[in-house]
């Protein structure tokens, strides 16, 4: 077998020449195989965040209430998974690692109490509560479209018609209506919101009429 000369920056220091060739025989398929998963819980956080952001549009209660709550069952949840997996580990590692499992867990625990209360309502609880229309608005939108293997442009536009409402305990909502309805709403009127409770018993927004 060949060895050659040393790269000159490799010259003063083996060790670093030694750790590069150790490196460069591992096969390509175990270091693909060593991103598969950060990009599955990045993947992962990022789709429950958006989840749970749409969904908390209709659920009838302040961001910060499930937050905390979920951060706190990752906690738990981290603590344990540190115990068992991450306690021999460098500690700079062991802290990046469990940082990572509280905010995959708590994005799962989030998105998990959103969904199963928005659709494990009871419709024997429907309620009509009055709201005021704060303001309406449109947000302008794009289709994305493929043309190429690694390319993707902006196709056609279009609208979301969004309105704002106020609560009678001071909580607001923005929520997102079909075009119909936006047309009927007027700013500073009432509108009458039907809601229901979900399993965790807090309310959702299933309907809204515009009087």
């Amino acid at each position: 077998m060949k060895t050659g000369k040393l790269p000159t920056r490799f010259v003063k220091h083996p060790d670093k020449w030694r750790t590069a060739k150790k490196v460069c025989a591992i096969p390509m398929s175990s270091k693909i195989k060593g991103y598969l998963l950060p990009v599955f819980l990045i993947l992962l956080f990022v789709i429950s965040i958006v989840i749970s952001a749409s969904l908390h549009q209709y659920t009838i209660i302040e961001w910060w209430n499930p937050a905390i709550k979920s951060l706190g069952l990752a906690s738990i949840v981290s603590m344990v998974i540190y115990a068992i997996f991450f306690v021999r580990e460098k500690l700079l590692v062991a802290l990046l690692k469990t940082l990572v499992t509280i905010a995959v867990c708590a994005s799962l625990f989030s998105v998990g109490f959103y969904a199963l209360n928005y659709y494990k309502t009871d419709s024997s609880t429907r309620t009509e509560c009055r709201a005021e229309l704060l303001r309406k608005y449109s947000e302008e939108h794009y289709h994305t479209r493929r043309v190429g293997r690694n390319r993707v442009v902006r196709g056609r536009k279009y609208y979301v018609y969004k309105v704002e409402v106020a609560f009678s305990d001071g909580l607001t909502k923005k929520l997102e209506v079909p075009a119909q309805k936006y047309s009927k709403a007027s700013v500073g009127k009432p509108l009458t919101v039907s809601v229901e409770k979900g399993c965790f018993g807090v309310p959702v927004v299933k309907e809204l009429s515009f009087n």
